[in-house]
């Protein structure tokens, strides 16, 4: 039984999509189990049969079913799907535990669209890795990681972000925190680490962990200012350009032509780009990486599939420029890649097969939905009294509600009314400039439309 709702900000081929494809992971609809037709169900369902083909395409898409000519829609191989079934309900299970426990609605700066996750792709490239011979996917990877997947990381990265470099340059690692770990075996003990801020916290705190002396740059509506370290060498700047967090800034080719040559007037100074966010950009296409207009080696360029695919896959990569590999091949030599080589060579695939492609593209026109959802229902509920910052990327929306000055105390009224959302100000080491004082954060990647409309209407009446 499929049921709509014509007044819900999500597309009516969204609904019956999510629907059919829920019920078939779920066991409700039977492997080999023919669909209604097109035009039955868009007769039933009171729809366009040109909504109803939009819907089945997209399953067809993503292997859920198959399209027999002069016949119908058959659901696919049940067998091919037996443990996303377990893995759904488990997942189902532990959000339903969670609400019970917790009882609150979380607007996550990290979180993701959870049931987008390619489920039947990936489950299908793992059984194709596991088919190959024990020896090509059991034994241990180079330190660098595989070369396939360093290839295909290389091509994506020049496609789509301009990114310059060979795979011999890639070095893949286990998630954000593991590539810290490889830049402070990398970098001079007393190189100096210059961070914007704001800054995301768990890259400060990896690099303040590790010991180096910690120089907070701040920003402005361009992005970092160097004026403060202009005269300082041995020093690395980390820097998010194409989408700062978390004010959401995207720096102009003036400012990063200012970035690149206070990199070259100066000894052993370095640029570390983390390329944070940078594949979901709403209302223009992903722009150019730092790293691209660089000519004289000096960027360390960071990317991982943590926001484009899962957090829990704990894939990563660095591109390290020339006279920094060398440094890496003497100081990693004797070690190997801390990412399983099965998750690698599947990752590979996925990247050289173009499903990688299409799923950034469908995961970037849910998540610019829920975005605009998310800007409709807080102007609905607080009109002319809202106002945003950067919200044409990323994941989260930064906002200030009019006559409310106290972030902290905003965030506090919503988390006694079951509600989180976040305050900027947790984000700055220095002082917070008089435009984002009482602004606040509310991410959506991880949440339902129902439980954006919701969270908005509790945190409204909250305050």
């Amino acid at each position: 039984m499929i049921n709509i709702n014509p007044k819900s900000k999500e597309p009516l081929y969204s609904q019956i999509y999510n629907q059919i494809k829920q019920s078939i992971i779920e066991g409700r609809i039977k492997s080999g189990e023919k669909l209604k037709s097109k035009r039955n169900l868009s007769k039933e369902l009171s729809v366009s049969v040109n909504t109803i083909d939009t819907a089945y395409g997209q399953l067809v898409s993503e292997g859920f079913i198959k399209s027999v000519p002069q016949s119908g829609f058959y659901v696919c191989d049940i067998e091919s799907l037996d443990i996303i079934n377990f893995d759904k309900k488990e997942i189902k299970k532990n959000i339903t535990e969670q609400k019970e426990n917790n009882n609150y609605i979380d607007f996550s700066l990290y979180g993701i669209d959870i049931p987008s996750f390619p489920y039947t792709s990936w489950k299908k490239l793992i059984r194709e890795v596991i088919s190959l011979s024990p020896e090509e996917f059991l034994k241990t990877s180079p330190s660098q990681g595989e070369f396939s997947l360093r290839c295909a990381i290389s091509s994506h990265i020049y496609i789509r972000r301009g990114v310059i470099t060979s795979p011999d340059n890639i070095v893949i690692g286990a998630g954000t925190d593991n590539l810290m770990e490889i830049l402070n075996g990398i970098l001079e003990k007393d190189c100096k680490i210059a961070m914007e801020d704001p800054v995301y916290s768990n890259s400060y705190r990896y690099f303040n962990r590790m010991g180096h002396k910690i120089i907070s740059v701040p920003t402005d509506e361009k992005g970092v200012i160097t004026d403060n370290i202009k005269n300082i060498d041995n020093t690395a700047l980390y820097i998010t350009p194409s989408h700062q967090f978390p004010l959401g800034i995207t720096m102009p080719v003036s400012r990063r032509i200012e970035i690149l040559k206070w990199a070259k007037k100066g000894e052993k100074r370095y640029i570390i780009e983390d390329d944070y966010d940078s594949e979901f950009r709403y209302n223009s296409k992903p722009i150019s990486s730092l790293q691209s207009i660089d000519r004289n080696g000096n960027i360390i360029y960071l990317g991982s599939f943590s926001r484009s695919i899962s957090p829990s896959l704990r894939i990563s990569y660095i591109v390290l420029p020339e006279k920094l590999m060398e440094t890496y091949k003497e100081n990693y030599k004797d070690t190997s890649c801390p990412v399983s080589r099965l998750e690698q060579l599947v990752l590979e695939k996925f990247i050289s097969s173009g499903q990688y492609e299409k799923h950034i593209n469908r995961m970037r026109k849910i998540y610019s939905e829920k975005r605009d959802y998310t800007i409709k229902k807080l102007v609905y509920e607080f009109g002319e009294d809202i106002s945003f910052y950067g919200e044409n990327a990323g994941h989260h929306i930064l906002f200030k509600i009019k006559n409310y000055k106290d972030e902290k105390e905003i965030c506090k009224k919503a988390f006694l009314n079951n509600i989180k959302i976040y305050a900027v100000s947790d984000f700055y080491k220095g002082t917070v400039p008089e435009k984002f004082k009482g602004a606040v954060m509310a991410g959506y990647g991880n949440l339902s439309f129902e439980d954006i409309e919701k969270g908005i209407k509790i945190l409204k009446k909250s305050l």
